[in-house]
């Protein structure tokens, strides 16, 4: 099953599939497994040469409603934000759970395909990747 020349090692996809495998039927679990990775690669193609993240690097944390304004969504008004005053010092932003949630501040998360309304939609995620890479939680439960 393992995909050669990928960043998660061939013993990690095996036991991603041996986990899936657990959850879903086996072809099921194969094809998952094969789609992570790709998405892993995905996400982790750079242009740079240099290290993905060092020490140097300045990771803001945050909820997506931590700064708001009342003109608009709490993620463009973080995007405003970085932009004004913190425009070159954060290199990523490590956005919180973001989506529709039952409880837990956002971690019993209800729909992933979804913005919740109150922080803005996927356009305002995408407007914000275009200065900082993103980081997301994966919330399973």
């Amino acid at each position: 099953m393992a995909v050669a020349n990928t960043v998660l090692s061939p013993k990690g996809q095996t036991k991603l599939n041996e986990l899936l495998d657990g959850v879903y039927t086996p072809d099921a679990a194969e094809d998952l497994t094969r789609r992570i990775v790709a998405r892993l690669d995905g996400a982790t193609a750079r242009s740079h040469t240099g290290p993905a993240w060092s020490a140097a690097d300045v990771v803001l944390i945050t909820y997506a409603d931590a700064i708001s304004t009342e003109d608009e969504a709490p993620l463009r008004s973080l995007k405003t934000f970085l932009n004004t005053h913190l425009s070159g010092l954060i290199g990523q932003v490590h956005l919180l759970p973001f989506f529709p949630f039952t409880s837990d501040d956002g971690f019993a998360v209800s729909d992933y395909r979804r913005v919740d309304p109150q922080h803005g939609d996927w356009t305002d995620v995408r407007a914000l990747s275009e200065d900082v890479d993103l980081v997301f939680d994966l919330v399973i439960n």
